[in-house]
């Protein structure tokens, strides 16, 4: 076993940084560091901080979820899929339906419950999520 070490220099907050990888022989090791000399220019901390920073816009607008530990995480997921499908549902909607699908998207985000995502996550996708709540709720729409 060959430890490969390579100090970067970060192109973001200009901190100098060690990256260290293990390689199963001397020639490995050195190939990676190589590589990783041109290829590794964000540390640890600008790369979660840029994570984060896409986390919280892709989250904006959205309730902070209630329940357990597992539940809520298991609920950012479901969530997230409906998120990521909004724009599909939007350009698939026909032009005088996108008022009323716009206040359901909004009521859907608006929702706490992390078991209402779990019970609801065979929505298939968010044109079918947003029918099911109409059809849920009928007189808030």
């Amino acid at each position: 076993m060959a430890r490969g070490m390579v100090t970067c220099t970060c192109k973001k907050c200009g901190k100098s940084f060690n990256k260290v990888k293990y390689c199963a022989n001397r020639r490995d090791a050195e190939s990676w560091e190589s590589w990783a000399s041109s290829n590794i220019t964000i540390c640890d901390d600008c790369r979660t901080a840029e994570i984060n920073g896409k986390l919280v816009e892709k989250r904006k607008g959205l309730a902070a979820l209630a329940g357990s530990e597992k539940q809520i995480a298991w609920a950012e997921k479901i969530r997230g899929e409906f998120v990521s499908g909004i724009s599909d549902a939007m350009s698939s909607t026909s032009e005088e339906y996108i008022p009323l699908l716009n206040k359901v998207i909004d009521y859907i985000k608006s929702i706490p419950s992390a078991s209402w995502w779990i019970d609801h996550r065979n929505f298939g996708d968010a044109a079918n999520l947003a029918n099911l709540v109409l059809s849920e709720n009928p007189d808030k729409f």
